[in-house]
C-alpha cells in the first residue's frame, strides 16, 4: 500500500514535471515558429514585390513587342489590302470586259435567233391563216348545205305534221260534233224526264195543299 502511494505521488510528480517543460518548449516552440513565420512573411513580400515589379517590366515590354508587331502586322496587312484591292480592281475589270464581250454577242445571237423565230413564226401564221380560211369556206360550204337539207326536211316534216293536225282537228270536230249531239238529245231526254216529274210533282204538291187550306178552313169555320 506504502509503495503504491510512493509510486503514486512519484508518478504526479514526473508527469508535473513533464507538463512543465512541455509547456517551455511549446512556448519555446510557438516564439521560434512565430518569429520564423515573420521572417517567411516579409520574405514573401519582398519576393511578391520583386515579382510584381518583374511582372511589370516584363508586361511593359510585351506590350511594347506586340505594339511593335501589331504596327508591323497592319503595315504588312494594308500592303496586301492595297495589292488584294488592285488585284480585285484588275480582275473585275477584266471580268466586266469579257462580260461585256459576251453580253454583246449574246445580244446578237439572241437577235438574229429573234430574227428567225419571227420569220418562221411569220410564215407558220400564215400557213395557218391559209388553212384556218380554207377549212372555214369548206365548213361553211357544208354547213350550207346541211342547213338546206335540215330546211327541207324540216319543211317536209312541218307540212306532214300539218297535214297530220288537219286529219286529227277534222277527226276530233267529228267526234265532238257527234258526242254534243248525244249529250244534247241525252240531255233533252233528261230535261223532259225531269220536267214531267216535276209537273207530277207540282200537281201532287197543288192537290196536297188543296185538301191542307181546305182542312184549314173547315177548321176555321167549326171554330
Amino acid at each position: 500500500m506504502r509503495q503504491q502511494e510512493q509510486l503514486r505521488r512519484r508518478l504526479t510528480q514526473e508527469a508535473e514535471q513533464l507538463r512543465r517543460r512541455l509547456t517551455q518548449e511549446a512556448e519555446q516552440l510557438r516564439r521560434r515558429l512565430t518569429q520564423e513565420a515573420e521572417q517567411l512573411r516579409r520574405r514573401l513580400t519582398q519576393e511578391a514585390e520583386q515579382l510584381r515589379r518583374r511582372l511589370t517590366q516584363e508586361a511593359e515590354q510585351l506590350r511594347r513587342r506586340l505594339t511593335r508587331e501589331a504596327e508591323q502586322l497592319r503595315g504588312r496587312l494594308s500592303r496586301e489590302a492595297e495589292q488584294l484591292r488592285g488585284r480585285l480592281t484588275r480582275e473585275a475589270e477584266q471580268l466586266r470586259r469579257r462580260l461585256t464581250r459576251e453580253a454583246e454577242q449574246l445580244r446578237r445571237r439572241l437577235t438574229r435567233e429573234a430574227e428567225q423565230l419571227r420569220r418562221r413564226l411569220t410564215r407558220e401564221a400564215e400557213q395557218l391563216r391559209r388553212r384556218l380560211t380554207r377549212e372555214a369556206e369548206q365548213l361553211r360550204r357544208r354547213l350550207t348545205r346541211e342547213a338546206e337539207q335540215l330546211r327541207r326536211r324540216l319543211t317536209r316534216e312541218a307540212e306532214q305534221l300539218r297535214r297530220r293536225l288537219t286529219r286529227e282537228a277534222e277527226q276530233l270536230r267529228r267526234r265532238l260534233t257527234r258526242e254534243a249531239e248525244q249529250l244534247r238529245r241525252r240531255l233533252t231526254r233528261e230535261a223532259e224526264q225531269l220536267r214531267r216529274r216535276l209537273t207530277r210533282e207540282a200537281e201532287q204538291l197543288r192537290r196536297r195543299l188543296t185538301q191542307e187550306a181546305e182542312q184549314l178552313r173547315r177548321r176555321l169555320i167549326l171554330k
